[in-house]
This record gives C-alpha cells, structure tokens and sequence, in this order.
C-alpha cells in the first residue's frame, strides 16, 4: 500500500521549491516557465502559443525557461528540496515494489501529487 507515504510532505516540498523560483522571478517569467512544462496546475502550452500569449517572438520564451533551468542548476537551496522530492519518490517506488513482488507496474501522478495505482 502506498498509504504509508506522506503526500502531504512530498506537497509541502513542492510548494516549498515553487515558493523559492517565485521569490526569484517575476510572475511572467513563471507563468511561460510552468506553461511550457505543464507543471503547477498549467495547461502545457507550445512555445508558439506562449510567444503569441506575451507577444513576443519564440526565442525569448526558449530565454526566460533557460534561464529558471539556469537558476535551479546553480542554486543550492532548490537542488536539495528537488533532491528531497527525489529520495521521497524512490521510498514511494520501493514501497510499491515491495508490496507488489516487483511486478512491472504504471505510476500515474496527479497534479495534487497524489500517486494512484
């Protein structure tokens, strides 16, 4: 049973990590980087699409993703909070592994970070 998994940390490290990138960018900056990786509750959109959204051309949207990309390769704080939601997600995986004989298994999660069999 993936039960004993506290979704509620793996929550916490997600907002906690968005919280950091937020206090870094403004919310245009975020708003095309969540857009284009579909992450944080947006709709996954095109580079096109977005350009067409800002109204600018597609290698300034490909810029303000470089550079958040940029800022979470250098930034220690963010590293380690992505490391945490890393290990968190290799308990979830190993739990299920463990109570499923290692068969092989599809793990779909959620946008609220829930994770269903």
């Amino acid at each position: 049973s993936l039960q004993s998994v506290d979704y509620e940390d793996m929550d916490k490290l997600w907002k906690k990590a968005m919280k950091v990138l937020e206090e870094e960018f403004n919310d245009m900056t975020m708003d095309i980087f969540y857009s284009f990786y579909g992450i944080n509750g947006h709709k996954k959109l095109q580079n096109k699409e977005l350009s067409k959204k800002y109204n600018c051309g597609p290698s300034k949207i490909t810029y303000y993703c470089g550079r958040v990309l940029e800022f979470i390769k250098k930034n220690k704080k963010i590293r380690d909070i992505f490391s945490e939601i890393n290990d968190l997600m290799h308990e979830c995986l190993k739990e299920y592994d463990d109570n499923n004989n290692n068969e092989p298994h599809y793990i779909k999660i959620k946008e609220n970070t829930e994770v269903e069999e």
